[in-house]
């Protein structure tokens, strides 16, 4: 399909600094980055629900299966984000995450015991998780120069969105037919889907620009600055994942809800998060990034105290309404509100992103499993309400600080 695009090139012969595709061409990553959300979308969520209920073990193996997952991720993530900045062909990391999940989806097939799940398995989907970084600065860079940041990962984010908004529903109604081994035989269909996808519609070539073409343009970004956006996508990150995950269970164990149901929440609430992406480049232009966080804090209090109220399905999708308006808006106006302080380094912006998220998934889960043996699930969403808070007030002061810096540069342009 990009035959120009995909000729055999020697890796020295390349310029030193990739250009702006056309856009026709650069459109190119959005069916690759949908199969591969596609493909994690359909374990993703699953995972927590197979390890209680299809595997039999206590919740906490679910604290240890992510631990490891998302150590092997964050490692990996920093490495490979390290090498995006330096110059690399961004291909060759994306196959690296897309074998690492066809990897774990085979051991899953063959039903490993807990030491093996939590070993090998939670390793190779460490490895995988790393893909969705590398698409993200795969379009980030290919995107470039056709349109402004906050519309570009808006873009990124609505087709993320539109593969978990299909692929949970179809993930717990092949499980309720048996516990895992349907979901993983589709999972694996998916992952040979998405490598042969990627291999035709991608510029196997293409590079990402060296350091030294950019580091004099960032700027020297605020090593705090960059920490303290981070936090906050962390803690916003932690009350996602702890509400989310925590979802299945507590619909199931605590308000007696089908299966069915927590598929059904999953689609509405991503179905919301298209509608959330799709107006976030307006916010970002109309109110800056801090505020657009500030507006998805509003929407995650609002659906948490649902979440805690609820007690039949209509309670439930109204929560997820409510979620998927916290999440869409911050899962896309995040990724710039890190990227403003680093604005030309995107390896390292995006890692710096993702992992946060990652980190926020690990603590949570962690988190999780503790509480929930100790306590319940409700007691995990009650959670997410205080990581929330901790996340809008590190927020609340990097708004300050910013308006205080303002306030000191402007007599200066008069």
């Amino acid at each position: 399909m990009h035959a120009d695009l995909d000729s055999t090139v020697d890796e020295k012969d390349q310029p030193p600094a990739a250009r702006p595709l056309p856009q026709r061409a650069s459109l190119a990553v959005l069916p690759a980055l949908f199969l591969g959300a596609f493909a994690n979308a359909l374990l993703a969520p699953f995972m927590g629900y197979f390890i209680v209920e299809g595997k039999g073990l206590a919740p906490w193996w679910l604290s240890v299966y992510s631990a490891v997952a998302i150590t092997v991720s964050i490692a990996v993530n920093r490495y490979i984000g390290r090498r995006i900045d330096h110059g690399t062909r961004l291909y060759r990391w994306l196959l690296l995450g897309q074998a690492a999940y066809a990897i774990a989806v085979a051991l899953l097939i063959y039903s490993p015991p807990a030491a093996l799940l939590i070993g090998l398995v939670g390793i190779f989907q460490g490895i995988a998780n790393t893909a969705t970084t590398t698409m993200y600065s795969f379009g980030r860079l290919m995107l470039d120069g056709t349109q402004d940041r906050a519309k570009i990962n808006s873009k990124l984010r609505v087709i993320t969105s539109l593969a978990w908004m299909l692929a949970p529903p179809l993930t717990f109604s092949l499980a309720s037919w048996n516990t895992g081994i349907t979901v993983f035989q589709v999972a694996a269909g998916v992952a040979i889907g998405w490598i042969l996808v990627g291999r035709l519609v991608l510029p196997t070539t293409f590079r990402s620009p060296p350091a030294k073409a950019v580091a004099a343009a960032d700027g020297g970004a605020s090593s705090f600055g960059m920490l303290q956006r981070t936090a906050v996508c962390f803690f916003f990150a932690l009350a996602h994942v702890l509400c989310s995950t925590s979802l299945p269970l507590y619909y199931t164990r605590e308000l007696d809800l089908a299966p069915y149901a927590a598929g059904l929440s999953f689609g509405v609430k991503c179905a919301v998060e298209v509608a959330a992406i799709l107006l976030a480049p307006w916010l970002v232009k109309k109110m800056g990034t801090n505020y657009g966080l500030f507006i998805s804090a509003l929407f995650a209090f609002a659906a948490f105290s649902q979440f805690l109220n609820a007690s039949s399905l209509t309670g439930v999708l109204l929560g997820a309404c409510l979620e998927g308006m916290f999440y869409g808006t911050f899962a896309a106006v995040a990724m710039t509100y890190v990227q403003e302080m680093s604005p030309t380094r995107v390896g390292r912006a995006t890692s710096a992103y993702m992992n946060s998220l990652f980190l926020g998934g690990m603590v949570g889960i962690l988190t999780l499993g503790a509480v929930a043996t100790a306590y319940d699930f409700r007691a995990v969403i009650f959670g997410a309400l205080i990581a929330m808070a901790t996340g809008s007030a590190i927020l609340l002061a990097d708004t300050l600080s910013g308006a205080r810096q303002e306030n000191r540069v402007r007599p200066l342009n008069r």
